[in-house]
C-alpha cells in the first residue's frame, strides 16, 4: 500500500469508520484498500462492503451503525480532546510503525510525531510493581538516552512506564505515550499532569476513537504499537509473562531489538529480564549499551551528578553519603551502618536531597544524587 497526503475532510471519515463497532485496523485498511477515497467507503451500502470483502453480518451491522454516527460530530470529539489524526494514508504517519505486520490504521495524536528526534526512538517498559532496583535502573537509562537523543516510548502506566517518560521529560528530551482507551482519557488518571507534559514536548497517541474506556484487551494491542514505534525495546525490570514481557514478544516479531537488564536472580520481579537475557536478549547494564546495540554514536551526555561538583563534607553528613551509590539501600540499612539514630538519618536525607547528595527512589530506599563524588574536609 502506498502512503499518500490525506485529502482534506478525510479524517473525519477515518474517525467516523474508526468509531463503529468492531472495525478495527485490518478492515480500515481494507477499507481504504478498495476504496481509496474514505467519503466513499463512508457512503458504502452492505452490497458495497461485502464487495470490498467483509462478511455479511459484519458488513450489515456496520451499515445500521452508519445511521447513527455523524462524521463532524466525531471530528469535533478529536477537536475538543486537544487531539489530531495521523492515518495510514498519510505522510505523516511514522515510518517504523509502517513496517510492522498489524499496522495501526489510524492514530489520535496529542502533540508532536515530527522531527528528528521522532525517527531515533527506544521503547523503555516494566513492570508496575517496581522496584527501588528497577526506579533507580529506569531513570538511569531513560534519562541518559534522552539525554543522548533519543525519543523515549512507553505506555503511561504505572510503574516502569512512568517513571521512564519522567526522566525522559527531566533530561530535556522527548518522550511518546501510547494509550490503551481513547485520545479524551488518560488512564490511571493520576498521570493527566504528566500526560500533558509529555505532550508539551512528545506526544500522547492512541489508536482508540475517542470515548472508548480502558480494558483489558486493549493493553496488549497498544504494546504492539509501542515496540512498533521503537528501533529497539529495553526491558528494564519484569516478572515472567507479564505485559512488559508481551511488549518483548511483539518486538522480536516485529524484527526490532530486545534487550533487558539483568536482576536479582532470587527476585520474582527480575524473572522476566533475566529469561529475556537466556534466551537472547541484548544484556544492557548502562546506556552505551544501548546505543551499541542500535548502532547510534552517544551525543555528549550531562548526567545529573556532573551538574555541580562535589562539596567538602565532614561529620555525620560525610558518615551517610560515604554509604550511598547508584544501588539503592534503604534507611534502615544506612541507620544501621551508620550508627546514628533514625530521626538524624531522616533528617540528613532530607538535607542532602536538597543538595543533591541523595536520591530517593521510592519505598524508602536511597541512591547517590547528581554528586558523584564526595571530598572530606
Amino acid at each position: 500500500m502506498t502512503a499518500s497526503t490525506a485529502r482534506p475532510n478525510d479524517e473525519k471519515y477515518w474517525a467516523a469508520l474508526a468509531a463503529l463497532k468492531d472495525m478495527g485496523p485490518s478492515a480500515l485498511l481494507r477499507l481504504h484498500d478498495r476504496f481509496n477515497d474514505m467519503s466513499l467507503a463512508w457512503r458504502a451500502t452492505s452490497a458495497d462492503l461485502v464487495q470490498a470483502g467483509f462478511d455479511r453480518d459484519l458488513a450489515a451491522q456496520a451499515a445500521r451503525e452508519m445511521q447513527g454516527i455523524d462524521p463532524d460530530v466525531e471530528m469535533e470529539k478529536v477537536e475538543d480532546a486537544g487531539a489530531r489524526i495521523i492515518t495510514f494514508a498519510s505522510d505523516l504517519f511514522p515510518p517504523l510503525l509502517r513496517e510492522i505486520p498489524s499496522q495501526p490504521a489510524i492514530l489520535f495524536v496529542r502533540g508532536e510525531l515530527e522531527g528528528p528526534d521522532f525517527s531515533r526512538t527506544v521503547g523503555i517498559v516494566g513492570t508496575r510493581r517496581i522496584s527501588a532496583y528497577g526506579r533507580q535502573v529506569t531513570q538511569m537509562l531513560a534519562y541518559e538516552l534522552a539525554a543522548a537523543g533519543l525519543t523515549v516510548v512507553s505506555g503511561l502506566a504505572l510503574g516502569a512506564d512512568s517513571v521512564a517518560h519522567r526522566a525522559a521529560l527531566e533530561a530535556g528530551g522527548r518522550t511518546i505515550a501510547v494509550l490503551g482507551n481513547g485520545i479524551d482519557t488518560v488512564y490511571p488518571a493520576k498521570h493527566v499532569r504528566l500526560a500533558q507534559d509529555i505532550a508539551q514536548s512528545g506526544a500522547v497517541l492512541t489508536e482508540y476513537p475517542p470515548g472508548t474506556a480502558p480494558a483489558a484487551e486493549h493493553f496488549p494491542q497498544r504494546n504492539r504499537i509501542i515496540s512498533g514505534l521503537s528501533m529497539a525495546i529495553i526491558v528494564t525490570e519484569a516478572p515472567a509473562r507479564n505485559g512488559a514481557f508481551l511488549t518483548a514478544s511483539f518486538a522480536n516479531h516485529q524484527g526490532r531489538d530486545v534487550l533487558a537488564v539483568p536482576g536479582d536472580v532470587f527476585s520474582v520481579l527480575s524473572a522476566g529480564c533475566n529469561a529475556l537475557i537466556r534466551d537472547g536478549a541484548v544484556m544492557v547494564r548502562n546506556s552505551e549499551d544501548v546505543l551499541e546495540a542500535i548502532n547510534l554514536a552517544a551525543r555528549a551526555i550531562q548526567l545529573p551528578f556532573e551538574m555541580e561538583p562535589a562539596p567538602a563534607l565532614a561529620g555525620d553528613e560525610l558518615a551517610v553519603a560515604t554509604l550511598l551509590s547508584p544501588k539503592p539501600l534503604h534507611r534502615d540499612e544506612i541507620t544501621r551502618n551508620s550508627q546514628l539514630t533514625a530521626q538524624k538519618v531522616a533528617a540528613l536525607l532530607t538535607i542532602m536531597e536538597m543538595k543533591g547528595l541523595a536520591k530517593d527512589v521510592g519505598g524508602g530506599h536511597y541512591v547517590q544524587g547528581r554528586v558523584h563524588s564526595v571530598r572530606s574536609k
